[in-house]
């Protein structure tokens, strides 16, 4: 795992699929109102921003939303491309599959294109 500060908010990124996993249970018995972001339609590292919605000031929400959909798309191999999707929603929706690194959303979930 890698833990990058961004305005004294810690981000922490996923490396592998197991890794994703990991950070995912280390963070959501943490507080599952965490955010998590992901690639929309591609495999990615999981991002997750160790501070809830509520605990930031209204007009910094989207800076801190967009710089955690940034690390998620400069994670991959997919940094280059233009209008990628970034999913993002709070820990507690994700449930683990059978699948190492694979999740189920449930409710509504939000996006980033970037």
């Amino acid at each position: 795992m890698k833990k990058v500060e961004y305005n004294n908010i810690t981000y922490v990124i996923g490396e592998n699929a197991q890794d994703n996993w990991n950070i995912l249970d280390i963070y959501k018995k943490e507080n599952d109102k965490y955010i998590w972001f992901h690639l929309n339609s591609f495999s990615s590292a999981y991002v997750i921003m160790c501070t809830t919605i509520n605990d930031i000031d209204k007009s910094q929400i989207n800076d801190y939303l967009y710089y955690g959909a940034e690390l998620c798309k400069n994670n991959t191999k997919y940094k280059n491309l233009k209008n990628l999707k970034i999913i993002y929603t709070t820990l507690k929706k994700l449930s683990k599959t059978d699948t190492i690194g694979e999740v189920i959303i449930s409710g509504k979930n939000n996006i980033i294109t970037i």
